[in-house]
């Protein structure tokens, strides 16, 4: 392959990324009324200054490289009336923007390089929670943080340089929970909610069933 059809694939490759779930879920959202993760970030952000990090990340399960565009989540940079910011939106089009190792591997680089370089960290929340089987068991979720023995809840500290800022833009379910829960400020939309887990995991945890 030519270095001129290597540069028409990455392109090919990133706009199909940029699609995020496909037509028909983005046709869904727009249908009840909601903008995607990256209509929220071109409203929210000074034109033409984003900057993805992680466009071409996916799945690191075996199958799953074509139904996991971003792995559900955008992170990058740009700026918010001239001043730099980093940014983070669960893309609920890709499998409710569920929570899986590189999504968090995403989250937690740009919550480190948000803090070294200066930068407020906003972020855009709406998941439907922990994606199974990926973090099934103890052992799954100590994979979350770049497969090593490290805590989970390690990446969350009120100790920080920089400043936290959450949106609660929908049905908000584990990790956005958790960053909402220690930002310095927060926004909640009408009609959105914030749970630490589904309905389904609880039900398992305490035995108990709702209708």
């Amino acid at each position: 392959m030519s270095f001129g059809e290597e540069l028409k694939e990455l392109e090919q490759r990133k706009e199909k990324a940029r699609e995020m779930g496909g037509a028909a879920r983005v046709g869904r959202r727009h249908e009840q009324g909601k903008l995607t993760a990256r209509e929220w970030i071109e409203a929210l952000l000074d034109g033409d200054t984003f900057l993805e990090l992680g466009l071409l990340a996916c799945s690191d399960r075996p199958g799953m490289e074509e139904t996991t565009p971003a792995d559900g989540i955008i992170t990058g940079y740009g700026r918010i009336g001239g001043k730099h910011v980093g940014i983070i939106a669960n893309d609920f089009t890709v499998l409710a923007s569920s929570n899986a190792r590189i999504y968090s591997k995403k989250a937690e680089k740009l919550r480190r390089q948000s803090s070294e370089l200066g930068f407020p960290l906003i972020w855009l929340g709406e998941s439907g929670g922990g994606r199974v089987p990926d973090i099934q068991g103890a052992r799954g979720i100590v994979s979350l943080i770049c497969g090593d023995d490290r805590s989970v809840f390690s990446q969350y500290s009120h100790i920080r340089n920089t400043p936290w800022i959450t949106a609660v833009m929908g049905q908000c379910t584990g990790v956005p929970t958790w960053q909402c829960c220690l930002s310095d400020f927060v926004v909640q939309v009408k009609g959105s909610t914030l749970s630490v887990a589904g309905a389904r995991a609880l039900q398992k945890a305490i035995g108990a069933t709702y209708t």
